[in-house]
């Protein structure tokens, strides 16, 4: 029987619970990103390493202690690439396909990783300042953009 002695929240991303002994003496612990993307990314891994696991109702991943510091890499792995700093998504396409546009003009590398249905644009730290004011400039050429539809729709910049 599995027991709960501990629930913590790692941000928004994922949840994690500590879970007492099972018949052998090793615990069992779990874990679950909320995006369904990112968890079935997550599983496919552990799979891939022969990770034996089992995955409950809710959808997360229940391991053994023994195999932790194996898993516990793998969620590391996934936390640096999906929710690092440097990162954007964009509501609208429109600001999303300036951005990428910047970027390229810019010559600054850049990865494209849809989760859950979003477009996330990712860059490498070295990068960020020369980003953010890129971020900066299609936020301010948006503005304009809609200033100049509004004035061409109504008539007036309101």
């Amino acid at each position: 029987m599995k027991t709960i002695v501990g629930n913590s929240l790692i941000g928004l991303f994922a949840i994690f619970i500590a879970v007492g002994p099972v018949a052998d003496g090793d615990s069992m612990v779990s874990f679950m990103f909320y995006s369904d993307g990112i968890q079935k990314e997550f599983v496919d891994i552990l799979d891939n390493k022969g990770i034996n696991f089992e995955i409950d109702n809710d959808g997360a991943v229940w391991y053994r202690v023994s195999d932790a510091e194996v898993v516990d890499n793998i969620i590391a792995d996934i936390f640096f690439r999906y929710f690092r700093k440097n990162r954007i998504m964009y509501t609208s396409a429109r600001y999303t396909n300036l951005f990428i546009k910047r970027l390229e003009e810019a010559i600054i590398p850049y990865k494209v990783v849809i989760i859950d249905g979003a477009k996330w644009v990712y860059w490498e730290d070295r990068y960020d300042s020369k980003v953010r004011a890129i971020m900066k400039d299609v936020e301010k050429t948006m503005r304009n953009i809609r200033r100049e539809e509004r004035i061409r729709i109504h008539g007036s910049p309101r």
